[in-house]
């Protein structure tokens, strides 16, 4: 009798795996038959800085000085003696923001700031390319002052370049 028993609690056993086994299985052929699964979830990408700014400068024949002041700030003196003569500096502008962010720059975000003596003077400026690439891309802006008046005495004018509303452009992906 003890035999019977035993072999009764195996089958028991036996089927209830059995029946567990394919609960299981019916479940899982269910759950893949009731459409596709959808993981949904956010990226967000932060903003980066544009930074854009008066890195360096060169000063020319007839400058005595030169400098950047600030990012968007750039000064420089000259003198000139003769109607007609010339004094030029270059400014390197260098565009700081990180890969992908390029600049445009045109006219309309150079402005001269002059002084009190402007008829004396003429400043005019030349720009190296107007597309700065991302990540230490670099343009120069080239600035001549020349004397357009004569003057029995001595007048003096300061000359500033600031840069104003240089716009990011995205740049494709290479």
């Amino acid at each position: 009798m003890p035999f019977l028993v035993l072999l009764i609690k195996k089958k028991n056993t036996f089927l209830t795996v059995a029946l567990l086994l394919a609960v299981v299985v019916l479940g899982v052929g269910y759950a893949a038959s009731i459409g596709p699964w959808v993981v949904e979830g956010t990226a967000k990408a932060n903003a980066s800085e544009f930074n854009v700014a008066f890195t360096d400068h060169q000063a020319g024949d007839n400058v005595t000085s030169s400098s950047v002041e600030s990012d968007i700030l750039a000064k420089m003196a000259v003198e000139l003696e003769n109607v007609g003569d010339t004094a030029t500096a270059t400014f390197t502008i260098t565009n700081r923001s990180q890969e992908g962010i390029g600049a445009e720059i045109n006219d309309g975000n150079i402005e001269i700031i002059r002084g009190d003596n402007s008829e004396y003077f003429d400043v005019s400026y030349k720009l190296g390319s107007t597309t700065i690439s991302s990540n230490g891309g670099t343009t120069t802006l080239e600035v001549t002052v020349k004397l357009i008046k004569a003057t029995t005495e001595e007048k003096t004018e300061t000359f500033s370049v600031s840069l104003k509303d240089i716009q990011p452009t995205v740049e494709s992906a290479g």
